[in-house]
């Protein structure tokens, strides 16, 4: 008869051994995002851009495997007016904005 502890030291060895496997093809990676805003001059509108590359985790593979997404939108805003800012309320706002984002799983 086989003791208790057999059987998660079984269990133990076949998960280092997958993990071995997964060392040995799999490589880490870094996910780049870059997108930008422009307002568009004398009008409400906006139009934003982005690319993105997710490398291919395998350690073997091409460069064709990375996947690369681009993207694009816009946004069309109008002034609002209700009884508690009335449409001759003159008023200046100015917004500056810069995203940065950093990521790291483990």
């Amino acid at each position: 008869m086989k003791p208790e502890h057999a059987s998660l030291d079984e269990d133990y060895g076949s998960l280092l051994e997958e993990n071995r496997f997964i060392r040995q093809d799999y490589r880490e990676t870094l996910n780049y995002h870059l997108g930008g805003e422009l307002a568009l001059p004398g009008s409400n509108m906006y139009l934003r851009g982005g690319y993105a590359v997710y490398p291919s985790p395998l350690k073997d593979a091409d460069s064709d495997m990375d996947k690369k997404y681009y993207s694009g939108g816009g946004n069309w805003s109008r002034q609002s007016e209700d009884s508690y800012t009335p449409g001759g309320t003159l008023e200046e706002i100015t917004e500056n904005r810069v995203f940065l984002g950093i990521k790291y799983n483990f």
